[in-house]
């Protein structure tokens, strides 16, 4: 399942970048003996205290009980850096502990330390949950309550139709005039007028009539004064991602081969 899913992203990302290289996993440590002899000259220079901290980006905590094989993903990921030969690591905050601690060791090993760029994550549907998974308080719960295909009802798959996403959107936790944790704000801010300059909301003649706004911030205003109801709020940004998601969506009706890890 995991190698379908593997596929699956493989074919987003060739969408987006067409002519792209993608190389999996398996594909540094097959028959490498000079990876799994960096993964040993790696874990010489951590300590088993700071591999436990690294662990969150699988989406572990420390009081999880796991088995061996989970303590060595931190190193793996760090020496596929090595293996890659890259200049530059870009992924979400949550990655960003292994990324700082490969900067930390590879000069030790005369390796060249990576540049790392971490990116905003988008949350879930659901109500933000701090799970324990970084010391900082606000990033935790970022990170806890980032989207997830491990939870298909809290989350938004490039493939899903609109009435799915208007489902999916209608049932999310956006409590009114609040802004905190709010997903469905997130999605506006970050996925419509990211690339859109004006954002409709339509509401009845008795509740004001339909408004438009042009930045994300006007926006928020209006919803932290309570002028724009959640229900109108959910309504439009479904809309409104619908049509962005729409070609992916096409795309993968072409491709149910690969849907099975999210059904």
């Amino acid at each position: 399942m995991i190698r379908l899913a593997a596929k699956y992203y493989e074919e987003a990302f060739r969408l987006f970048c067409p002519g792209v290289k993608i190389v999996q996993g398996s594909e540094l440590y097959r028959n490498n003996d000079e990876y799994w002899r960096n993964i040993i000259r790696f874990s010489k220079n951590i300590t088993l205290a700071r591999t436990v901290r690294c662990l969150t980006i699988m989406g572990r905590t420390t009081k999880e009980s796991l088995d061996f094989s989970q303590y060595l993903y931190p190193s793996m990921q760090a020496v596929d850096i090595k293996a890659l030969d890259l200049d530059l690591v870009h992924a979400g905050m949550d990655q960003r502990k292994v990324h700082m601690l490969a900067r930390e060791v590879f000069p030790k090993l005369g390796w060249q330390p990576p540049v790392a760029i971490h990116h905003h994550l988008l949350p879930g549907l659901g109500r933000p949950e701090a799970l324990g998974l970084d010391e900082d308080k606000g990033l935790d719960l970022r990170v806890s309550s980032k989207m997830s295909k491990s939870n298909p009802k809290n989350c938004i798959f490039i493939h899903d139709d609109a009435e799915s996403i208007r489902n999916k959107i209608k049932g999310a936790w956006c409590p009114e005039g609040i802004i905190e944790g709010n997903p469905i704000l997130e999605y506006a801010r970050h996925l419509i007028f990211h690339d859109e300059h004006e954002f409709n909301i339509e509401r009845p003649d008795k509740f004001g009539g339909d408004v438009t706004f042009t930045n994300y911030e006007e926006m928020q205003e209006s919803y932290m004064k309570h002028e724009i109801h959640p229900a109108d709020l959910k309504e439009a940004v479904a809309r409104s991602i619908t049509p962005i998601l729409d070609p992916l969506r096409k795309h993968f009706i072409k491709r149910q081969d690969l849907l099975a890890p999210f059904q």
